[in-house]
């Protein structure tokens, strides 16, 4: 493929996920047309550093799909603090042989918790692909999890699990750049409620849904 002409970076990336997935070069174009139309904003330091050169847009294809690869829940690495169990006996009651089971079952806990971002991400993206989204897999664009190019330019779209877990970098992107980023969490820390009707893409109402969320953990956990 010749790398000359208006449109080289997208020729990079389209010969490089050519040869790692081919399935998944037009949405790893529409990923480097991103980036290119909309400057240093969306691209870390650490993943873009020089810009977007041949050598990084090759070197993220491979993170851009290893991003979707099947993923299961793990346990937390950190090592539990031994003051944990004793909050739990004084406190909660637990019996002492009760403490260990207990631990693991936080340890497990975690870990679910920590797994859903992924998960919910990976459960937009099977009914958004297909009306022309990209998924941001792999990390490759900062603070965005989702694009989509329109006749009126591109839509970018920020998603959480909770309205309560946005860190302040995110906010920072979102309000310091002049694309208008969608912002929107699946859940309401306080209440517990869902917030799928209120969803940015109307074009998924009624397609996309708490049951169906669910059902998609279990498919996918099960696989």
């Amino acid at each position: 493929m010749s790398n000359t002409g208006v449109n080289t970076e997208e020729a990079w990336a389209k010969e490089a996920m050519d040869k790692e997935a081919s399935e998944l070069s037009t949405l790893y174009v529409n990923v480097i047309s991103f980036l290119k139309d909309n400057g240093q904003d969306f691209m870390s330091k650490q993943t873009w550093k020089g810009g977007l050169t041949k050598e990084n847009i090759v070197k993220n294809a491979s993170k851009f799909k290893k991003g979707r690869d099947h993923r299961l829940p793990s346990m937390p690495a950190t090592v539990p603090d031994e003051a944990v169990k004793q909050v739990l006996k004084s406190y909660y009651k637990i019996l002492d042989k009760d403490l260990d089971e207990a631990i693991l079952h936080h340890m497990k806990s975690m870990g679910a918790e920590n797994a859903i971002g992924d998960l919910l991400e990976r459960y937009l993206a099977s009914n958004l692909e297909p009306k022309g989204w990209t998924w941001c897999s792999g990390s490759c664009v900062k603070a965005v999890d989702f694009i989509k190019k329109t006749e009126k330019g591109w839509r970018a779209l920020q998603v959480k699990n909770r309205d309560n877990s946005e860190n302040s970098s995110s906010s920072a992107i979102r309000e310091g750049t002049s694309l208008n980023i969608d912002k929107w969490h699946r859940s309401f820390s306080r209440t517990g409620g869902t917030n799928w009707e209120d969803f940015p893409d109307l074009s998924t109402k009624g397609e996309i849904s708490e049951k169906g969320f669910q059902d998609f953990i279990n498919d996918y956990l099960k696989k």
